[in-house]
């Protein structure tokens, strides 16, 4: 009897083992087969991601190229300071400065870096003037451009 069961036993264990060297490569093989799905799924979203993309970069290089052209055709030439007109000052006429630290630039723009800087109270020569820039000398006879709206005539 104790026969019976070792040989009943060694057959289990090795039925057991048969099974189990079955069972683990086909469950390795169904976990394989999910990561490749998964993996197929992903490059298939990724794809179709780049395709829209790319379908948007081809709109934007059209958007782009159609208005370089619109600009190129109206030739439209913006010059960066505004021109003044301003009226000589045939008077000699003279003007203060209201405010200090007032700049004197060597263009009428405030783009323009000052040439000095002017405190409260000094008396300029008014060259020529206009609404919102005039042209003034100081007394150490510096030329330049000053905001009218912190000039104060004499």
């Amino acid at each position: 009897m104790v026969n019976f069961i070792d040989k009943n036993y060694k057959q289990l264990i090795v039925f057991m083992m048969l099974g189990y060297l079955i069972i683990m490569p086909l469950l390795v093989m169904v976990s394989i087969n999910k990561k490749i799905a998964k993996s197929e799924s992903k490059i298939k979203y990724l794809l179709a991601k780049k395709r829209v993309l790319s379908r948007n970069q081809e709109k934007l290089t059209k958007v782009t190229a159609f208005l370089f052209e619109e600009k190129a055709s109206k030739k439209v030439k913006k010059s960066p300071v505004k021109h003044y007109k301003f009226q000589p000052s045939t008077d000699g006429s003279e003007a203060e400065v209201r405010l200090n630290d007032v700049s004197l630039r060597h263009s009428p723009s405030v783009l323009h870096s000052p040439l000095e800087y002017l405190k409260k109270g000094t008396a300029l020569k008014v060259r020529e003037y206009g609404k919102s820039w005039s042209i003034v000398e100081t007394q150490a006879g510096k030329r330049g451009y000053v905001s009218t709206n912190f000039l104060t005539f004499k």
